[in-house]
């Protein structure tokens, strides 16, 4: 029923959906594109991501939440793409605009959003069920460490540290669970022992350029070449914590005996140094688990409560226990 005596309400918008049409005007003022550019909305993550097609080209037009990051740190995250591209390593490069500038802007309901076209990456993402894959990606994460270490630094890249991957995240998380007393509760003591944890660790870790979001869909397998993409969370870190997420992921999927050993040799055979940090993957999966929870709790008021169950809170602690129990530290 229309209510014709409506309450008057100042509407806040969230997060919008801009018309494909709308990022096609956008491309072919910016950029160099042939005029039978094709655009479709492609898929919505992190941030939105329109597919391009133009005279046989294909493009990746990401569109950034407008609360997500400042114009800063995305130029920070392009300059590291192309200092490691410029290294050999496979990643999809960012496409300059006909000025030389590499960021548009766009005026949404919700604030200016910024954009940065990409090439496309062609293929299909690797399996963690294909050796062959799996010890292809490990590699290809290797040398993306190798080419970071010189990466000049930058305040405008964040930094994977104990602030980022730990503290932050879980004031987040324990504070959306206040109302769950039994779950607080099992979560502090957690909380308390993986800070205890990574105290200890923390001397012996390694610290380099890491991609912050290591997992089979951030890559696309062509033929022989793997792509790397989607640096949303890229920084100077511990290093480890790629190493962890891609093992973290494999295990959410039920297939992580057969994802994580090729994996892992194949990384070792490329970056045979880090082999000191393996005792401490275990520890950076935890760390996953609650970063990524937090992720969750901070989307929600964009996504909807239905998006982060009772079940998945329920599981969290029984689940970074079980890892617990593989601690090579105890």
């Amino acid at each position: 029923m229309l209510d014709h005596n409506p309450v008057p309400l100042q509407a806040v918008i969230l997060y919008s959906t801009l018309r494909a049409e709308s990022i096609r005007d956008l491309l072919l003022h910016h950029y160099d594109l042939d005029h039978s550019l094709e655009c479709i909305f492609f898929c919505r993550g992190v941030s939105d991501t329109y597919f391009v097609s133009a005279a046989g080209e294909r493009f990746a037009m990401k569109v950034f939440r407008a609360s997500w990051r400042s114009e800063e740190a995305i130029l920070g995250e392009l300059a590291a793409i192309r200092h490691v591209g410029s290294k050999g390593v496979d990643v999809a490069m960012p496409v300059p605009r006909r000025d030389g500038k590499w960021v548009c802007s766009i005026r949404a309901p919700e604030g200016v959003r910024k954009a940065v076209l990409f090439r496309w990456a062609d293929g299909r993402a690797p399996k963690y069920t294909d050796d062959a894959q799996a010890r292809r990606y490990g590699a290809l994460i290797a040398n993306l460490h190798i080419a970071g270490d010189d990466l000049p630094p930058s305040s405008a890249r964040p930094r994977l540290d104990a602030s980022y991957l730990f503290q932050v995240p879980v004031a987040k998380v324990l504070a959306h669970v206040a109302n769950k007393p039994a779950i607080a509760r099992d979560l502090q003591r957690l909380i308390e022992r993986t800070g205890e944890r990574l105290q200890r660790a923390a001397p012996d870790l390694h610290w380099g350029f890491c991609h912050g979001d290591v997992w089979s869909n951030n890559a696309r397998l062509h033929g022989d070449r793997l792509v790397l993409f989607d640096f949303d969370f890229c920084g100077a870190g511990w290093q480890v914590f790629d190493l962890a997420s891609y093992r973290w992921h494999a295990r959410f999927e039920n297939q992580e005996n057969s994802a994580w050993p090729p994996f892992i040799e194949s990384y070792l055979q490329v970056r045979p140094a880090a082999a000191d940090s393996l005792k401490f993957v275990g520890l950076f999966m935890i760390l996953k688990h609650l970063w990524t929870t937090a992720h969750f709790v901070g989307r929600l008021p964009e996504t909807g409560a239905y998006f982060l169950s009772d079940e998945y809170l329920e599981n969290t602690v029984p689940f970074c226990e079980r890892i617990e129990a593989e601690l090579i530290d105890g």
